[in-house]
């Protein structure tokens, strides 16, 4: 079967550039046109050979979709079935027996807030309603938003790198598409192929092939294995866009169709708990063999447990869950049947780790390349980890506490607290911080000292590929790796051991907070009773790195009196008048400052978008410091915030007086407070730092062991819940697609995550652990980060401004005057009362009828005018009274000129009272 889509920009007018011929020669079994402009009996189109099915707008020359095919469909449906979204006609599903096809000619937000808030409340319909569907669906149209910088001619970015058709909010809504188990098949077959499908009449761009992809063919990952072609016919004129072309045999569908049915229902129909129980008995036994120091019966029970069938469905379950890259093979398992087929593939027996596919990706200011396993990779590594865990756990530093279950740096923060309060006497410390740590890690050392060397060697030496050249790893570990976090925390296992010997080789102890040691990963502090202590420690740290291939990193390695305090983690620690304090570290609060500066001023998506963003931001930054004293920086912050917001409005309506901003974008709640909300969506609303609550935390004993501990497994089995994804947990879960609500990336599989208390509307949402403490910045102690200076972020907003300088006073005032039923206006009379030029807006039919309380059409609709014709080729309007119980009121100069007594101010208040509420006004 041959299916087809276009664009036409308008059939009548393509139906002129020989579009039936082009139909006649495609020779396609289903062709799926956009943006018709016509209704049926405008245009009498004649296809013998297909039946024709429209959709058209209600306002005559818009939108429009239509659909020819020679096979008769099972059913056909027009829109989602929600007025404001059908009377656009950019929807039609027709239903075949083996899939439902969607032909979308998706809203074009032009950059304007009032259709950026409509094209993505579509963008939401359509998701829903695509959820609905028990068969494969394939979807294809013009979605009016490009993917990638790939799908761009990169020109096209040069003046403006966010423009319409490539705004962040569109560009992450097709991706949530895509998660929901949907193929992109033309960049899936053609990866690196700079090939668009729009260009723009202007500048002579498609003879010079600097175009757009922004028409697409999304079909679900069940029918992906039946495409058998996927093309864009870039030499096909008629129209500014070309046509695309999506081929699928559904014949080898049904030879995989019987298999797949067994292996969706065995996946479907998983005791999951039993597989679960089944890990947590063998991981409690590993674990205590390795406090019996039983070395032959942990290797016997870690081959049992990497071999077994529920260690294997738990492998799959997790790496599929995580929605996140793929490695170089470009294999995603999204289908139950590909779970399930998985999990009988994974097997060590001539194993071979395939290389990782290195990328590189922008975090802030800096670049960092990432390694990234195949999925198949990445669930051995799981089986591997699931194994080595329990090892780790009961080897592990008691104070150790990143990246182990049931420990965060909220413990952390507890025990350096704790250490510096429990001595009664100003401490040193001595702040280590290891050079590119996971990168210079000793394979030779990994290999003599960590359990499941034969293993771990094929990880170790897989390889990278970096743009196509393969190279050979020689040192470190893949940040991308699953078991990243487990090796990285064995290797530094024994540190606080090490120090205790060196300090006191007798035995001797006298003070344990003389050499106590508080490690997160690879970040770390020892106290010290004097200088010259901590001078002595940073070289037995020195001395204990270098067997492992590492070194301390000069720049951010210090020593700190604390009495003057130290940063760790974010947090500023000081020791004064015998208490132990902490605070957000300066550091920590203007970086975050920088980074709400750059997200509320180079945001390009709607205000609901933005508002959603920050508030992410808000959210993980409060959830961290919230243990600490941080009234006076949260206060701070709130300022802040709301200070980029208005220079935010102000550059989006450079022209609009500043009080009517206030009105549009805050409102004065009961308490008297500007809250910053969405237009319309008065629920929609900026969190404020004042209003999360402060917490106290009570840290974890060091000495429990997450294996062995009943108590404490008592304790997370909710977390266990958790982790399943089901229930309300399921809800959750597929409301984010699998992206941490703190920072929008996917939560992969070799990453721990965690329910977290958020103000949405379900109270919860999943985050990545390490977001939960996102505002760490542990590896910048030796930069310096400028704060925001609010002052002068007001004084670019809060300019002296008249109120009268409203564009629409005088237009207002001319309609609110006029006495005729019927008169015309020219485009050009429109600027005069504007005083300034409208531009090719006025070309756009959107542009007169949008209703927005803050659009020009509110100037005639408000005084009772309606268009009776837009004559936009002669650039004019006619206008005529609809509304004829309006009338204009003149207030008597007496009233506003000056005073008046305090009686006649009381009668007409009340008088006026009166009529408002009798006429509803």
């Amino acid at each position: 079967m041959k299916i087809v889509s276009w664009n036409v920009n308008g059939v009548r007018a393509c139906l002129e550039k020989e579009f039936l011929d082009i139909v006649a020669k495609m020779d396609a079994d289903i062709y799926c046109i956009q943006e018709t402009k016509a209704t049926q009996s405008q245009v009498g189109l004649v296809t013998p050979s297909y039946a024709q099915f429209w959709n058209s707008a209600r306002r005559q020359g818009y939108s429009g979709v239509l659909v020819l095919t020679k096979t008769e469909p099972l059913s056909i449906r027009e829109g989602f079935g929600i007025e404001e979204f059908d009377i656009e006609g950019r929807l039609l599903t027709l239903e075949y027996p083996d899939f439902i096809l969607l032909c979308v000619y998706m809203p074009m937000s032009k950059g304007r807030i009032q259709r950026s808030s409509y094209r993505s409340d579509w963008d939401d319909a359509l998701l829903k309603y695509i959820q609905t569907f028990s068969k494969p669906i394939i979807i294809c149209g013009d979605f009016n938003v490009a993917h990638k910088h790939i799908d761009i001619y990169p020109e096209n970015l040069r003046n403006d790198p966010n423009p319409p058709g490539f705004q962040e909010g569109e560009r992450t809504n097709l991706e949530r598409l895509l998660n929901t188990g949907l193929a992109d098949v033309f960049r899936q077959r053609n990866p690196k192929a700079q090939v668009y499908s729009w260009w723009s009449n202007r500048l002579n761009k498609r003879a010079e092939n600097r175009g757009w992809r922004l028409d697409y063919f999304l079909v679900s990952n069940a029918l992906v294995g039946s495409v058998t072609d996927a093309q864009i016919h870039g030499d096909i004129y008629g129209s500014d866009h070309c046509p695309i072309s999506l081929d699928i045999d559904l014949s080898l569908q049904s030879v995989q169709s019987e298999q797949n049915r067994r292996f969706t229902q065995q996946w479907e129909n998983t005791d999951w708990s039993s597989h679960e129980e089944y890990l947590r008995q063998k991981q409690s036994k590993i674990a205590k063999a390795t406090y019996n120091q039983n070395d032959a019966m942990i290797h016997k029970l870690q081959m049992e447990l990497v071999n077994a069938f529920s260690a294997r469905m738990l492998a799959v379950r997790h790496v599929s869950n995580s929605n996140s890259e793929t490695g170089m093979d470009g294999v995603k398992w999204a289908t139950s049947a590909q779970k399930m087929r998985a999990v009988y593939a994974l097997n060590f027996a001539n194993y071979r780790c395939s290389p990782l596919r290195s990328v590189v990706i922008h975090d802030g200011n800096k670049e960092r390349r990432i390694n990234i396993p195949t999925y198949y990779d990445r669930a051995m590594q799981t089986l591997v980890r699931y194994a080595l865990e329990p090892v780790a756990e009961s080897r592990a530093d008691r104070k150790s506490f990143g990246f182990r279950k049931g420990r965060s740096t909220y413990d952390a923060n507890a025990y350096i607290l704790s250490t510096m309060g429990k001595t009664k006497e100003p401490l040193w410390v001595f702040r280590g911080d290891i050079k590119s740590y996971y990168d210079t890690i000793s394979h030779r050392w990994i290999l003599e000292n960590i359990p499941m060397k034969n293993l771990i060697r094929k990880f170790l030496k897989s390889g990278m590929l970096v743009n196509g050249e393969l190279f050979e790893t020689v040192e470190g570990i893949s940040q991308g790796s699953g078991l990243s976090p487990i090796i990285g925390n064995m290797v530094l296992d024994g540190l606080q051991f090490h120090i205790f010997k060196e300090l006191y080789p007798d035995g001797k102890i006298q003070n344990y907070a003389h050499g106590d040691l508080i490690r997160f990963a690879d970040d770390f502090i020892i106290f010290a009773k004097s200088e010259e202590q901590a001078i002595e420690i940073k070289s037995i740290v020195a001395g204990f790195l270098a067997e492992r291939g590492l070194r301390l990193s000069a720049e951010k390695s210090s020593i700190h009196y604390t009495p003057n305090g130290f940063q760790f983690l974010g947090r500023q620690y000081i020791y004064q008048h015998n208490m132990a304090y902490v605070y957000p570290s300066e550091k920590s609060v203007s970086k975050f400052e920088a980074k709400l500066e750059k997200k509320i001023k180079g945001h390009t998506g709607s205000v609901e978008s933005l508002i959603k963003s920050v508030n992410r931001s808000i959210q993980g930054y409060a959830s961290y410091h919230r243990i600490a004293d941080t009234s006076d920086t949260f206060r701070h912050l709130d300022v802040v915030v709301q200070s980029l917001l208005a220079q935010k409005i102000r550059a989006m309506h450079p022209k609009r007086a500043w009080v009517q901003l206030q009105g549009i974008y805050w409102y004065e709640n009961e308490l008297g407070e500007n809250i910053f909300t969405a237009p319309d969506k008065r629920h929609l609303q900026i969190l404020r730092f004042k209003d999360i609550p402060l917490t106290q935390h009570f840290a974890v004993k060091t000495n429990y062991n997450s294996f062995l501990d009943e108590e404490y497994y008592l304790q997370i089995e909710k977390r266990r819940e958790i982790d399943k994804h089901r229930g309300k947990y399921k809800k959750i879960w597929n409301s984010q697609a699998g992206r941490c609500y703190f920072c929008g990336r996917p939560m992969l599989s070799d990453q721990y995550i965690e329910l977290a208390e958020t103000f949405t509307s379900d109270g919860m949402a999943y985050i990545h652990s390490k977001c939960a403490e996102n505002t760490i910045e542990v590896d910048d102690s030796y930069q310096q980060t400028k704060g925001i200076d609010i002052i002068h972020l007001l004084d670019a907003v809060v300019v002296p401004m008249d109120v009268h300088s409203d564009p629409l006073v005088s237009l207002k005032e001319y309609f609110r005057t006029e006495k005729r039923q019927k008169f015309t206006l020219t485009f050009q009379q429109f600027e005069g009362f504007m005083g300034e030029t409208l531009g090719a807006v006025t070309s756009e039919e959107a542009f007169w009828y949008d209703s927005h309380p803050t659009a020009l059409a509110h100037s005639w609709l408000e005084n009772g005018f309606v268009i009776q014709k837009l004559d936009i080729e002669n650039e004019r309007v006619i206008f005529r009274k609809e509304n004829h119980t309006l009338t204009p009121f003149e207030v008597p100069k007496a009233f506003y000129k000056k005073k008046i007594p305090k009686n006649a101010q009381d009668e007409i208040e009340a008088f006026l009272g009166y009529i408002q509420k009798k006429y509803k006004l």
